[in-house]
């Protein structure tokens, strides 16, 4: 394997606009069989080859639950969130396999857990962890995300569910999976637009309203389901 699939490889590739060269690359590699994540609409890999660990790879299921950001969009909405100072991964490329038209996207591998693995299995929150100190890393991302355009307001992520908040080892909150994100006002449509989703009965996918969740009430509900280790001594 060539070490050019490293982070700091793929960052000197992209600026020398050889993408090419790392798309061949990425569908030439091969992927753990256990997934370290997956969602309604993608699974995320990392590489087997030990050299590759702190990298992940998002691909695109087969039927994804909805149609909302294409990956590209995805990835443009985490860029600015991460140069806004939001605590996301850091990406590095996206793109559509021309042959089978799966969507790829590269980025960071986080050293950390979802608050919903960690809820399942308590042994995976950090040792530092210190709930107050979550909660406040979490509302400042937020108030940060919601803001990123002044008075134009800023990203609505619209989907913060346990599995889409990560606690990182330093304790820290971190949010990903920018697939259902927009850039709004946060006028009253922000939450309410039609989108469509696949159904499995039907075989095909249908207008549906109410997918989006707000993110404030989100938060509340990571906060409450993460306060149960907020006495745990480590």
């Amino acid at each position: 394997m060539e070490k050019t699939f490293k982070p700091e490889h793929i960052k000197r590739l992209i600026n020398s606009k050889e993408e090419s060269k790392i798309e061949e690359c990425i569908l030439k590699v091969e992927l753990n069989t256990e997934p370290i994540g997956e969602g309604g609409n993608a699974i995320i890999y990392i590489p087997e080859n030990e050299s590759l660990q702190n990298v992940c790879i998002k691909k695109t299921k087969d039927k994804p639950q909805i149609m909302c950001n294409s990956i590209d969009e995805e990835h443009s909405l985490q860029e600015k969130a991460k140069n806004a100072g939001i605590r996301t991964p850091t990406t590095y490329l996206s793109f559509i396999n021309k042959n089978d038209g799966k969507e790829y996207f590269l980025m960071e591998r986080i050293n950390g857990y979802s608050v919903k693995d960690i809820v399942k299995d308590e042994g995976l929150m950090p040792k530092n962890f210190e709930y107050e100190k979550f909660c406040e890393s979490l509302d400042d991302q937020i108030n940060k995300l919601h803001n990123i355009n002044g008075i134009m307001g800023g990203i609505y992520h619209r989907d913060l569910h346990i599995g889409n908040v990560m606690i990182d080892e330093n304790g820290l909150a971190v949010i990903i999976d920018f697939g259902t994100a927009i850039e709004s006002s946060g006028g009253e449509f922000t939450y309410e637009e039609s989108t469509e989703m696949w159904d499995n009965k039907k075989g095909r996918y249908q207008f549906v309203n109410g997918f989006f969740k707000d993110d404030l009430e989100m938060v509340k509900l990571i906060k409450t389901e993460v306060k149960k280790f907020a006495n745990l001594k480590y």
